[in-house]
């Protein structure tokens, strides 16, 4: 039996804001390549780009501040929509040439989605006593739901819907 505690969660709310400043600053964050090699851009350092990076890693950022549960899950919820919002509408780098997508930028969103489901997940189960094996399989699932929805983005919304 383990007892998750408020620490973990913000081992990995650290790992996400880690990963979202390298992904605004490496280019995967606000990346909206498409096409062929020789049409494909990048236009990453766009206010709007900065604005939504600042936007996410604020909110991500409340969880070190001692607020209710409750209300914390409410804020990840509306996070989580919002980066899967920026995901299938405003994302690009999955129609890029012949050789087919970016793979760091699959493997950096499907990282990125599974840490938000993560902590979500993590919140609801705080201070409580759950089995490792519990812990496992939250883990395995949320991975699996994490690819499947980049895999969606992937196949049927390579193109980013809307560009900036």
């Amino acid at each position: 039996m383990v007892v998750i505690k408020r620490l973990h969660i913000k081992i990995i709310a650290s790992l996400i804001i880690g990963l979202t400043i390298f992904g605004t600053f490496g280019g995967f964050e606000n990346n909206i390549s498409y096409g062929s090699f020789f049409s494909h851009y990048y236009e990453g350092f766009k206010t709007i780009n900065f604005l939504l990076s600042s936007i996410i890693i604020i909110i991500i950022s409340l969880i070190f501040l001692k607020i209710s549960n409750k209300i914390i899950i409410k804020i990840l919820i509306a996070e989580l929509c919002l980066w899967l919002l920026k995901l299938f509408l405003m994302k690009g780098g999955y129609a890029i040439g012949i050789g087919g997508p970016l793979f760091f930028m699959v493997e950096y969103d499907t990282m990125n989605l599974f840490l938000r489901m993560s902590v979500l997940i993590l919140f609801f189960i705080i201070n409580k006593k759950v089995h490792y094996y519990f812990i496992f399989l939250s883990i395995v699932l949320i991975y699996i739901i994490a690819h499947y929805l980049v895999m969606l983005k992937l196949y049927h919304f390579a193109q980013p819907i809307y560009i900036n």
